[in-house]
């Protein structure tokens, strides 16, 4: 009986730290990475290059994440664009944000870039870029 309560003291354990580990979000590259930012009223927005997902950002106010997006978008609810690259973790995928719209919360701790779009800043899965002549 002794050794049946063990057994399963060590199982439940082991549960528990493969289920808590599938929530931990995990720190995404240190050089950044990079995508489109946006905010708007109960919009919160990171698409990140090359991946087909809308991430909810979140970033303490040291970051400075906010100041920086309204003084390159000139709009800081206008919906407006910009490229950027930061650093940070990203969450599981689940439902996250404003109604459960975004795939990932991609919590901020520092940026690297961010800038007006240029035409050949991101590209997605199945995107064909077409040229200029």
């Amino acid at each position: 009986m002794k050794m049946y309560t063990s057994v399963c003291t060590v199982l439940s354990g082991a549960m528990l730290v493969f289920l808590c580990g599938c929530a931990i979000v995990d720190n995404v590259s240190e050089d950044g990475t990079a995508g489109y930012l946006s905010f708007g009223f109960e919009e919160a927005a990171f698409r990140p290059c090359g991946v087909d997902e809308s991430w909810w950002v979140a970033a303490d106010p040291e970051v400075e994440l906010w100041d920086t997006y309204a003084a390159v978008a000139g709009d800081p609810l206008g919906y407006i664009r910009v490229y950027a690259r930061l650093v940070g973790s990203r969450s599981s995928l689940g439902q996250y944000g404003h109604l459960g719209a975004y795939d990932r919360e991609f919590s901020v701790t520092a940026i690297v870039e961010m800038r007006e779009v240029k035409g050949d800043d991101c590209t997605w899965p199945g995107e064909i870029r077409v040229e200029e002549q």
